[in-house]
């Protein structure tokens, strides 16, 4: 007679084996393992990006910055494959082993990492790779601009604050055009991410709102939307949308899946859709 139900099956997705790495590597954490019996990554399967041991492994003392170059390129190309998933599992099994770490260096793979989870607006483990910085704010890593810009972009989409999320991102966009990032192929990738961000974000609110209102007025969703009037109301036209503009209402009409450069969900969370039905409240309150 059979014991117990079936073997629980291995991780197959990318989402799975990061969530697996994660867990592997905070279990090494709680109960570390000899030095010369450090786990390796996760076997590789089809559709997600192959670990080396190299990444993978914890990096030896002054080596970590070497650790950062290797990886930043298969990330980067991840992410020029619009395949943020994938981008996040390899910055975020090079993260785990470098923990402690306070060299500027890491926003090689912090902020790809972080951006990539933002665009994909998988929001928790993105506060989690923020959390393991060190703590100290004195450190060049915690206090460089750039570690604090996305700090504040994180804080500002995890509250729904509409109108500061846009902000935060052009702060990380100017950030990566003044000569703040000392690597060019680290500000050129922030750019570009930070746009993607934008852009992923715009196009799910776009479709809760679609959900949310049978009506809207135009200030509230240029709020929501962080667009100008012109811009709005050329894309609410497309997507069907009637706009008076005697009364200044837009009247959304049952939402049509809008593409995507980031390849993210389609929409959000139910508690983010209460998030934005909740958000006209405080807006109009706060005009």
């Amino acid at each position: 007679m059979m014991q117990g139900g079936p073997p629980t099956p291995p991780p197959t997705s990318a989402t799975e084996q990061l969530d697996a790495a994660r867990d592997a590597a905070l279990a090494g954490v709680a109960s570390p393992q000899p030095a010369t019996a450090a786990p390796g990554p996760p076997a590789a399967t089809e559709g997600a990006p192959a670990v080396s041991q190299a990444q993978a492994g914890p990096a030896p003392a002054g080596a970590q910055g070497d650790v950062y170059q290797r990886t930043f390129p298969q990330i980067a190309a991840l992410v020029s494959q619009g395949k943020y998933s994938e981008a996040a599992y390899v910055a975020e099994v090079t993260d785990l082993n470098v923990e402690g770490d306070a060299s500027p260096s890491r926003l090689l793979v912090i902020a790809p990492l972080v951006l990539s989870y933002l665009i994909i607006d998988d929001l928790t483990p993105a506060h989690h790779a923020l959390m393991r910085l060190p703590k100290l704010p004195s450190t060049a890593l915690v206090s460089h601009p750039l570690t604090q810009a996305l700090m504040r972009l994180l804080a500002s989409t995890l509250e729904r604050k509409y109108e500061n999320i846009y902000a935060r991102a052009q702060e990380i966009f100017l950030l990566s055009q003044q000569g703040h990032l000392a690597d060019p192929n680290l500000a050129q990738l922030v750019a570009s991410m930070s746009q993607t961000f934008v852009e992923s974000f715009q196009q799910r609110t776009f479709t809760l709102l679609s959900k949310a209102f049978t009506s809207i007025p135009l200030s509230e969703a240029q709020a929501y939307l962080g667009m100008q009037q012109d811009q709005l109301l050329s894309i609410a036209n497309a997507q069907g949308w009637k706009f008076d503009s005697a009364t200044q209402i837009l009247q959304p009409t049952a939402p049509t899946q809008i593409g995507t450069s980031a390849g993210s969900q389609g929409s959000s969370s139910l508690g983010t859709f209460g998030v934005v039905a909740n958000g006209l409240s405080r807006l109009m309150t706060e005009a």
